[in-house]
């Protein structure tokens, strides 16, 4: 069972990102949680790299997103409806709304000294 301040570390590192995500950055609060932090502890380390994961596919996944339809959105007006640019709000929206319930349930789970592992996180750091 991890101690209480493990618990706070992690939670701290979940919660971190959300200053950075407003521009784009989430991955960097975790990250430096990741320095930081972990202080020899596993606990807090596996939640830190879980966050830091996480926070880069986001920030990937909206990029990806943002540059199709960029590259779909048309450069002619022609007096139709620009649907790229819809299609860019509803992505946006549900990214951050899906980041943001992900991450404070991370951050619960991390409080409650429970392992979490995010629905949806490529490997780019291992614990």
């Amino acid at each position: 069972m991890p101690t209480q301040s493990e618990r706070r570390r992690a939670a701290i590192a979940h919660v971190a990102s959300i200053p950075g995500m407003a521009i784009g950055l989430g991955f960097v609060g975790p990250l430096i949680a990741l320095r930081v932090l972990t202080r020899g502890s596993t606990f807090v380390r596996t939640h830190a790299v879980a966050a830091v994961n996480f926070n880069l596919t986001v920030g990937l996944v909206g990029l990806a997103g943002l540059i199709g339809a960029a590259s779909l959105s048309r450069v002619g007006d022609d007096g139709g409806p620009d649907w790229a640019a819809g299609a860019t709000v509803v992505l946006v929206v549900l990214l951050t709304v899906g980041w943001f319930l992900l991450t404070v349930r991370a951050a619960m789970a991390a409080r409650y000294g429970e392992a979490y592992r995010y629905p949806v996180a490529a490997p780019f750091l291992r614990v």
